[in-house]
């Protein structure tokens, strides 16, 4: 018969190891965290920058309940106009063979 190792012994490693593990992890989240937190700090400093920038008036000229409108430019609406121009043709070309 051989000589045996207390188990207690190895157990204690093990549970050492896995509280280092578990200390590593907590350590990793902390970080993450404070990452994070400086992260939306900054955005919100900028977003803060922005806002000051525009007054009022500007943001509501911008936005009409809550969304977004962009003025057209002249380019756009001549392209509008010639796609109801040519949807109206094909409307009349469809009647007429209908």
């Amino acid at each position: 018969m051989g000589v045996r190792v207390p188990r207690s012994y190895t157990k204690r490693c093990a549970l050492k190891e896995e509280k280092a593990k578990r200390l590593k992890i907590e350590q990793e989240h902390e970080e993450t965290n404070e990452r994070l937190q400086n992260l939306e700090d900054v955005v919100s400093l900028l977003l803060n920058s922005l806002g000051s920038k525009l007054n009022q008036s500007e943001i509501d000229d911008l936005t009409t309940g809550g969304n977004t409108t962009t003025g057209k430019s002249h380019d756009e609406d001549r392209w509008n106009k010639d796609d109801e121009a040519e949807s109206d043709e094909l409307e009349d070309v469809y009647s007429d063979q209908h």
